[in-house]
């Protein structure tokens, strides 16, 4: 059972290093790498819920705060980085969302 959590905590690790430095690669070349950066951040967001078996209520909290952080980041003035930031709450709303219709069929 041990083997199993460490090979588990080993693939997360490893999605979050390719995450992090697809976002370093993001930054240099903006041509492939803008569109596969959001698929990563879209497997890994559906990986993690599935592992640690989070409710829709938890995507849509932190969808709302990373909205609200976008939207603070606009008025300061990073739109670049608040753009990011939005798409990927974007992502969060759109699998809270499924999610909590899946779990309203169910129950």
């Amino acid at each position: 059972m041990k083997k199993n959590k460490l090979l588990l905590l080993i693939f997360k690790l490893t999605l979050f290093i390719i995450l992090v430095s697809s976002l370093i690669v993001r930054n240099y070349q903006s041509t492939i790498f803008d569109q596969l950066f959001y698929w990563w951040i879209l497997l890994l967001m559906i990986f993690i819920g599935l592992t640690l078996h989070f409710k829709s209520i938890f995507y849509l909290s932190s969808a709302f705060i990373l909205f609200f952080i976008s939207a603070i980041l606009t008025v300061v003035g990073s739109k670049e980085i608040a753009e990011g930031v939005m798409r990927i709450s974007l992502i969060g709303w759109l699998i809270g969302l499924i999610q909590s219709v899946v779990e309203y069929k169910i129950s």
